[in-house]
């Protein structure tokens, strides 16, 4: 009986002991996840909008006229609530727009704006140009070339997709489309650095009335886009060149 009992006193100690050392031993320390982020841009590449003011949860005020894009500047990511304002005031748009971690985007807003539900073409459009931990560069003495067409339908005409072709100076179209591409389409080249002739017009036309002719400089190691956008009448081209982002760890929100 006796020996029963010190076998338990000795239990009861040695369960002590080992509780009482496992409390003396420091747990791990984690370090708490940096702020997810996202890397953005807004474009004002509506049909009738000259100049819009942009406020992003209340902050990040931008002016953008047609045609223009803005300048990078990194947001946390999820959802957050884009207000587009007229040059008169008037709200032309107030929505949440969301925002995946670490890519880079452009936030391009297209379209017709009417007040009237029936004539309004209005649309944002996301262009997701990559990631912030990747590098983007294009190999060697080449570029890369994206076509995205922002043309919509006007408040009387229906758009018609866009054709285009890419020529170089021997007359050697490195990037085409005959058939046409619709709208929010965005398609990608590897060309060539140099100057181009740029062929722009509707499907329907193609064999009648050039829409846009220009010339573009395409320098090496950049990504162009080439935005068309307006109305099936009356589209306008813009040429954004972009010096890839340099590389950037998960944890270096600005």
């Amino acid at each position: 009986m006796r020996l029963n009992l010190q076998k338990g006193v000795l239990l009861a100690f040695a369960t002590i002991a080992v509780i009482f050392l496992y409390s003396c031993v420091e747990e791990p320390t984690i370090a708490p996840a940096a702020t997810p982020y996202s890397n953005v841009r807004v474009a004002n590449l509506t049909a009738n909008i000259a100049s819009m003011s942009v406020t992003i949860d209340g902050e990040n005020n931008l002016t953008i006229a047609q045609g223009q894009v803005s300048n990078r500047f990194d947001l946390t990511s999820g959802n957050r609530v884009y207000k587009l304002t007229d040059a008169d005031g008037n709200v032309i748009y107030e929505n949440p727009i969301g925002h995946t971690s670490f890519e880079e985007t452009t936030i391009t807003f297209a379209g017709y704006y009417s007040p009237v539900d029936t004539l309004n073409t209005f649309a944002y459009v996301p262009i997701i140009e990559g990631d912030v931990t990747v590098l983007e560069a294009p190999p060697g003495d080449s570029a890369w070339v994206n076509f995205v067409n922002l043309v919509t339908d006007g408040p009387t005409l229906g758009a018609e997709p866009i054709a285009y072709a890419l020529i170089t100076a021997d007359n050697d179209s490195v990037a085409q489309n005959v058939a046409g591409f619709e709208f929010i389409d965005n398609q990608a080249y590897q060309v060539a650095s140099g100057q181009y002739a740029l062929h722009l017009f509707n499907t329907d036309t193609a064999n009648v009335d050039m829409r846009i002719e220009t010339t573009v400089s395409i320098t090496a190691g950049t990504r162009n886009y080439i935005y068309v956008y307006g109305l099936p009448d009356d589209f306008n081209v813009v040429k954004d060149e972009q010096n890839p982002l340099p590389v950037r760890k998960k944890d270096e929100l600005n």
